[in-house]
Parts: C-alpha cells; sequence; structure tokens
C-alpha cells in the first residue's frame, strides 16, 4: 500500500510540475523538482520490503532510509541552488 502511495503522490507532482497554472508562481521550478525525486524515493524505499523476510527488512530498508533523507536534506538542495 506504501509503495502504490507513494507512486500516485509523485506522479501527481511530477504532472502538477508539468502542466502550467496548477502550481503558485511562488513554487520555484527547483522546489517541484526536489519534491518529485523525493517523492519517487519512497516507493524505493519501500519496495525491497515485498522481497525481504521480516529478519532482513531493517538491514535493507534502514540504510535506504537514511540514504533518501541525504539525498532530500544535504544533497538535493545543494544540487538545486546552482540549478537557479
Amino acid at each position: 500500500m506504501m509503495i502504490a502511495c507513494g507512486l500516485v503522490n509523485a506522479i501527481m507532482w511530477l504532472y502538477a510540475t508539468q502542466r502550467p497554472g496548477l502550481m503558485a508562481p511562488e513554487v520555484s521550478r527547483a522546489y517541484r523538482l526536489m519534491r518529485v525525486i523525493v517523492t519517487f524515493g519512497f516507493p524505493v524505499v519501500f519496495l525491497p520490503g515485498l522481497f525481504l523476510s521480516l529478519q532482513d527488512m531493517p538491514k535493507v530498508l534502514l540504510p535506504l532510509a537514511l540514504m533518501l533523507g541525504l539525498l532530500r536534506r544535504v544533497i538535493l538542495p545543494r544540487w538545486l541552488r546552482k540549478m537557479d
């Protein structure tokens, strides 16, 4: 369910980003792009859970979640500042 919800959310952001007038003009292009990337990241984090045992899930999901947090809080903001 988390994968499906994450994909739908990411697709909505992608759709709204590509259609002029669907977002307020104050919402920067960089922020829109960051939201699309991050929302596609959540389903990627949960996807391995479909194929792992309960004992193996923390070993895989925790590093993926930490990488997504690093991407969201450190890497993307620096990269997007360079784009503006």
